[in-house]
């Protein structure tokens, strides 16, 4: 490049000679636009602070929601207040979850408390079929949920009405259906009687006419001092539980006693311990049974050999 005089200067001494310049003319506005047209980033010649590139967010691999645990079959806290006599039946059948137990009870069974007839019908319906789930000769067919209420007191509103229509349709409670007109209302939050219990639970066991009885009988089988004040069906009823031996609920629930005293109420445990078998004279199922039968894994065929596809020729007979 060539300056004023004439003379080729190199870019160096051209830099040099600019600086000087713009060193004259500080102070001056020519100088400070000049100034600040050469520290422009756009003219590179300002100086640049290096850009620091933002790190990326770290990855956060996503996380599998926790499984929620499942509900034990154990959830009750007081199982030990059950009496000793009835503690194996009564585990066993709530082992098998077929008791259908509100969840208001906050963790507890309330084994000694007096259990309504409400939640016995729902019980007793329950365990039936599912001790004879594969034997549909033997389950309860479950009522139309429209159907009209049997009981006066019991519409199709009530958490129970479905088994409680349900055993009446069967005949297992008394009621209009059965020949019995007085029976219009069934009580459903009222205590189960050691009667009720008797004349629910026995029928299902026995499956088959209940026998003839008299005061003389039942006095002779059973011994109880209150014979002859009990209800003429209710002695047919005790004296078929009789012949059930030792699975009859008598035995097994209430133990020996020569009293029955049949307005007496049911507590729960006494409840699920007469549910605990149900059958006569070893023909039935037990909840003990029923849970052997879930935890043997089903046997697995042994597969057929298979036919070889192309069977040898049999060789041509000799002349």
């Amino acid at each position: 490049m060539r300056d004023l005089f004439g003379y080729r200067f190199r870019p160096a001494i051209a830099l040099g000679l600019l600086a000087i310049g713009l060193q004259a003319c500080s102070g001056t506005p020519f100088g400070q636009s000049l100034q600040q047209s050469f520290e422009r980033p756009e003219n590179g010649t300002g100086p640049t602070s290096p850009t620091t590139p933002t790190p990326a967010p770290p990855v956060t691999p996503p996380t599998s929601p926790s499984p929620t645990p499942p509900e034990s079959s154990d959830r009750f806290t007081d199982l030990d207040q059950i009496p000793a006599a009835l503690r194996s039946q009564v585990e066993e059948l709530l082992e098998l979850g077929v008791l259908d137990t509100p969840g208001d009870r906050q963790g507890r069974f309330d084994p000694n408390q007096p259990i309504d007839r409400g939640t016995f019908a729902r019980w007793l319906l329950a365990v039936n079929n599912r001790f004879f789930e594969d034997d549909p000769g033997r389950q309860i067919r479950l009522a139309i949920a429209d159907s009209p209420p049997v009981y006066t007191d019991v519409p199709s509103s009530n958490p129970n009405f479905i088994a409680i229509q349900s055993l009446a349709e069967a005949g297992t409670l008394p009621s209009r259906l059965s020949g019995d007109t007085a029976a219009t209302r069934f009580q459903p939050a009222a205590p189960l009687t050691r009667a009720d219990l008797l004349l629910w639970k026995v029928p299902l066991d026995h499956r088959q006419p209940l026998p003839t009885a008299t005061p003389e009988k039942l006095a002779s089988s059973w011994g109880f001092q209150d014979a002859s004040s009990l209800d003429p069906r209710l002695q047919r009823v005790l004296l078929a539980d009789d012949d059930n031996g030792a699975q009859s609920v008598v035995r097994r629930v209430f133990g020996f006693t020569q009293l029955f005293q049949p307005r007496k109420a049911v507590t729960r445990a006494e409840a699920a311990a007469a549910l605990w078998y149900i059958g006569f004279q070893g023909e039935g199922q037990s909840a003990a049974q029923v849970l052997r039968s879930q935890q043997t894994p089903p046997a697995t065929p042994t597969p057929p050999t298979p036919a070889p596809a192309n069977p040898p020729a049999r060789p041509p007979a000799q002349p």
